[in-house]
């Protein structure tokens, strides 16, 4: 898609010399803490108010791009821009880490699993009674792989993490998805899941390989992660996406991929928010 500026471009004057001109007439943007502004107006006058973020990391995308950052307190997130073919930014969302206080110290899945029983539970009264009321769709399948792909079409950004996002995960048995993932990434591999303490994070493809293996064992078989939106980055590739769950489309993320030379995943930053 051809725009008159590179998105990455406007992403780093955005975060450092923003004007009101730099917002389209429909822009959109979302956040768990700025919460949703619709228009220039609105979103700029958030802008003005919003903390200073310092960009850490930047994906090269053309039409969209994506970045990690720092503010001056020390807290860390991660953002998701698009821009309109005249450059302006079009669509915004931003995820910043919870207070630590709120964060994990083992996998998520396993912590929340008694939970998702009894919400399990719940979905199953309901569904017996099908006049009354349908939690999910009873005979919703899990989703399959998108095209069927064997590895990605190309060591680009993108492709590496739309193959992860949209075949990989959704690997069938006899292949293991967890293997598949964790095959395109690089053994230093660093994953930064912002809801969790810093040091449980992990920071080798073993590590990954493991982390990988309890979130599939412990999540529910029809909890799935949907990819929304990938950027265009050659070195690098960041991915908007939501959870469905009984009904639910939350919550939402955003996660940046940076790549090595050799085109496998060296580094993550995923942030979302559990209530959002």
């Amino acid at each position: 898609r051809k725009v008159a500026v590179k998105a990455s471009s406007v992403v780093r004057r955005l975060f450092t010399a923003a004007k009101k001109s730099a917002f389209s007439q429909n822009v959109w943007y979302e956040s768990p803490d700025g919460g949703t502004k619709n228009g220039p107006k609105s979103v700029w006058d958030y802008w003005q108010l919003r903390p200073t973020r310092e960009i850490e990391r930047i994906d090269d995308g053309i039409g969209s791009c994506g970045c990690t950052w720092k503010q001056l307190d020390g807290k860390r997130g991660v953002s998701y821009i698009r821009v309109d073919k005249e450059g302006r930014v079009a669509y915004m969302r931003e995820i910043l880490e919870p207070l630590e206080i709120f964060k994990f110290t083992e996998n998520n899945m396993k912590s929340l699993s008694p939970a998702f029983g009894v919400m399990d539970k719940i979905a199953g009264f309901f569904n017996t009674f099908d006049n009354v009321l349908v939690v999910e769709d009873k005979d919703k399948q899990r989703p399959r792989p998108y095209r069927g792909l064997a590895q990605p079409k190309t060591r680009a950004a993108r492709d590496v993490v739309q193959y992860l996002w949209q075949e990989a995960q959704f690997s069938m048995a006899p292949l293991d998805p967890v293997e598949r993932c964790v095959e395109e990434y690089a053994e230093k591999a660093v994953y930064e899941d912002l809801t969790y303490k810093e040091e449980v994070w992990p920071a080798s493809q073993e590590a990954l390989r493991k982390w990988q293996k309890e979130t599939l064992d412990a999540a529910p078989g029809n909890l799935v992660f949907v990819p929304d939106e990938f950027t265009d980055g050659q070195r690098s590739c960041t991915v908007t996406w939501h959870v469905e769950y009984n009904g639910q489309t939350s919550p939402r993320g955003v996660s940046f991929y940076e790549l090595d030379a050799e085109g496998k995943v060296e580094y993550v930053r995923m942030g979302y928010r559990l209530d959002w």
